[in-house]
């Protein structure tokens, strides 16, 4: 066995193969009967030679004894002595740790399932050196049916590892060595298989290796064979030169990019280099698009070197500043600046320099030398590594514009100044009912500024909730019908305050058109009429209240002289009784009236009522109490009241006589549950008093009428004194 078998022996298929015709034939079957142990032998010295030449060491493990025979091989491999006993244990204990527990887990499966076994594992060797060993093994039954012996054979691999591990490494730095190229690596062999390819070119298909490597060139990229690329591999295959080709591609998944490819002739296939060059044919493209939008630019769109040359002038520059290119380039900017403004080119420059961009407007000079009006916007040229090499400037004459700004922002404040000025609030909508507008009289109105509601559709603003707390749908509004259906639209809805309170308004809205008559927008002018509504409720009350006064004050004159005409002796008694009686309630609705008939001073309703019967130079009549406002009713009943008191008092009373006098006081109580006046109407000096046979008209209308009216009690006592009234009647219940 010297060549060929050299080769087989040397994997593990041929240690299996030999171990499985040659080692078990002659130790695992039964000798056959009438065999010569001649025979045997020379098997024997046949199976040696073959390990021999195979670098094979032999064991027989005695499972049921744990003795293991090893021949010499085997014990150099492992580092016993020669004729040493060894048992499994020893063998087991010079095993690596790293390997032990999987080692001793298969070949505890192997007894248990009486099967053959194959396993590498590393040995600490008794020399220091770690060797790794391959064992072979087959199970050999006993007698009795159960395991009872392996046999098989082991083989150092180590030198085999050590250099695979080398090639490993190799191949791992060359892989590195490719995976590191930023640009796209295949390796094509000369019969179109792809030999490898590295994780730039991977990453550009954005597929994995095992889909490309091992196929051939057009297995890998479908429909290449027929195209330029295809053409171009074989004829580089062909011809042994270099080819270049930049094509966009497309991938299955819908991705484009634009691709270089690069393929040269390799020892005996091709080498493809490839590189995505996407964003450069986009620099390309879009250095184009703007080269082409620098020459129809309406701008001056000019560069410039750090130190202000003119690099270059686009045709709009000429329009603007009068120079040609020709006359431009190589220049200073110091010919486009008039002399009060030198200063900016170098202050400005030296800002663009630090990488900002610088945007002003200023004042430049023409060719002829006038100056005008431009807007400028410098900014930073940069290379690729990114410093600042240049400054690309934009200019643009504003002259008509400023003085389109300056008529526009006149004629803007003419009518702000009228809209503001109007007492009723605007608001102007856009085409989606936005608002874009409201004067000052619509943000005192709402309660919102411009920036609140600016961009905000006006409904869901102020008119969102009707005032029963419900949504009020846009689709309902009247207002916002005037743009779509294009026609005014008047009426009356209720509005919503920023503070949540509602308000009635009225309202015309119209909508806005353009040239071509079309609607643009809704224009709405918005009254208050919260006063007119409450005008109109306030002329309710007032008629309903003038009915009902012109009624009692009616009620109040048909008693007085029914009781008067029923009680006097005479037709001229009754005249003047009449008469005094109509003239006290007269006097009480002047009081009234001055107070709008929401009531009166009991100081002002007792003055009036005594004031016909004082004197400046009589001290006789004395009013004392706190001011109280009495009700309409109250006031008028009291009135009459005090009427018939001093009607009395200048007939029979005290101011029948010269010393005579009258004291009117009165206080509030307010600790009872309800506050009550407290009334004395009290007369002194006049003649001796005796209470009456029978009680007139005037003492029944205060006891009976007066307490009626006021819900209270009412007294009158003759006294010899003189006449005392008491009243006691609530305040908050008349």
């Amino acid at each position: 066995m010297q060549g060929d078998d050299l080769d087989r022996f040397g994997d593990r298929e041929a240690h299996r193969e030999l171990q499985t015709e040659s080692l078990s034939d002659v130790i695992a079957r039964p000798e056959p009967e009438g065999a010569s142990n001649t025979r045997n032998a020379k098997e024997m010295a046949r199976l040696d030679a073959a390990l021999a030449i195979a670098k094979l060491g032999t064991f027989d493990w005695n499972v049921r004894t744990n003795q293991v025979l090893l021949d010499q091989r085997s014990r150099e491999m492992l580092g016993f002595p020669p004729h040493e006993p060894v048992t499994a244990r020893d063998i087991f204990e010079r095993i690596d740790p790293r390997d032990l527990d999987r080692v001793s887990t298969e070949v505890q499966a192997a007894r248990e399932q009486q099967a053959s076994l194959e396993t590498e594992y590393r040995i600490k060797h008794p020399d220091g050196t770690i060797r790794t060993l391959i064992s072979i093994s087959n199970a050999v039954m006993g007698t009795d049916g159960g395991l009872e012996r392996m046999i098989g054979v082991f083989n150092d691999v180590t030198e085999r590892r050590r250099v695979e591990a080398l090639l490993r490494a190799e191949r791992d730095r060359s892989r590195g060595i490719l995976d590191s190229m930023g640009e796209g690596f295949v390796l094509v062999g000369p019969d179109f298989q792809v030999l490898d390819i590295n994780g730039a070119a991977l990453r550009i298909e954005n597929r994995p290796r095992g889909e490309i490597v091992g196929r051939s060139f057009w297995e890998a990229w479908p429909g290449s064979e027929e195209a330029e690329l295809g053409r171009l591999c074989k004829q580089v295959m062909t011809e042994r030169v270099p080819g270049r080709l930049v094509h966009e591609y497309v991938w299955p998944d819908g991705h484009r990019a634009w691709l270089e490819l690069r393929v040269y002739p390799s020892q005996d296939g091709l080498a493809l280099f490839m590189r995505d060059v996407t964003q450069q044919k986009q620099a390309q493209a879009a250095n184009a698009h703007l080269a082409a939008l620098v020459a129809a630019s309406g701008d001056a769109i000019m560069s410039f070197a750090p130190d202000g040359t003119i690099l270059s002038w686009n045709a709009a520059a000429e329009q603007v500043f009068g120079h040609t290119a020709e006359e431009a380039i190589g220049q200073k900017v110091s010919i486009l600046v008039p002399e009060d403004h030198a200063h900016e080119p170098n202050q400005f420059f030296a800002r663009v320099r630090a990488g900002e961009v610088v945007t002003f407007e200023s004042v430049r000079r023409r060719k002829d030398g006038s100056l005008f009006e431009a807007a400028l916007s410098l900014s930073p040229m940069q290379s690729s590594e990114g410093e600042v090499i240049g400054v690309s400037a934009i200019a643009r004459d504003m002259t008509d514009r400023n003085q389109r700004e300056k008529s526009l922002r006149d004629s803007q404040r003419r009518l702000n100044a009228v809209l503001n000025n109007a007492t009723v609030a605007i608001f102007l909508m856009d085409d989606r009912q936005h608002c874009v507008y409201m004067n000052a009289a619509a943000e005192r109105l709402t309660g919102y500024t411009l920036p609140e509601t600016l961009g905000r559709p006006l409904h869901e603003v102020i008119h969102h909730t009707r005032p029963d707390g419900s949504h009020f749908p846009l689709e309902e509004c009247a207002i916002d019908r005037a743009f779509p259906e294009e026609h005014q639209t008047q009426g009356e809805e209720v509005f919503v305050h920023k503070d949540g309170s509602f308000y009635p308004v009225a309202f015309t809205a119209s909508p806005i058109q353009d040239e071509g008559s079309r609607p643009i927008g809704t224009i709405i002018e918005v009254r208050d009429i919260r006063a007119e509504k409450q005008a109109q409720v306030d002329q309710r009350v007032l008629i309903n209240e003038l009915n009902h006064r012109v009624k009692n004050t009616l009620a109040t004159v048909q008693s007085i002289a029914a009781q008067t005409l029923r009680n006097a002796s005479s037709t001229q008694e009754a005249k003047g009784a009449l008469e005094g009686r109509l003239f006290a309630l007269s006097r009480t609705h002047d009081v009234l009236t001055r107070e709008s008939w929401d009531g009166a001073d009991l100081y002002d309703i007792a003055a009036q009522a005594v004031e016909p019967y004082s004197n400046r130079s009589e001290d006789r009549l004395h009013l004392t109490g706190p001011h109280v406002r009495l009700p309409p009713r109250m006031a008028l009943a009291l009135a009459m009241a005090f009427q018939e008191l001093a009607t009395n008092a200048v007939k029979y009373g005290a101011l029948s006589m010269a010393g005579g006098e009258i004291r009117i006081t009165w206080e509030v109580d307010p600790a009872d549950a309800r506050t009550e006046l407290h009334l004395c109407w009290e007369e002194r000096g006049g003649p001796p008093v005796e209470a009456p046979a029978r009680r007139g008209f005037g003492t029944r209308l205060i006891e009976r009428s007066l307490a009626q009216d006021l819900g209270g009690d009412v007294r009158i006592e003759f006294a010899p004194t003189g006449v005392v009234c008491t009243v006691a009647a609530p305040l908050n219940g008349s």
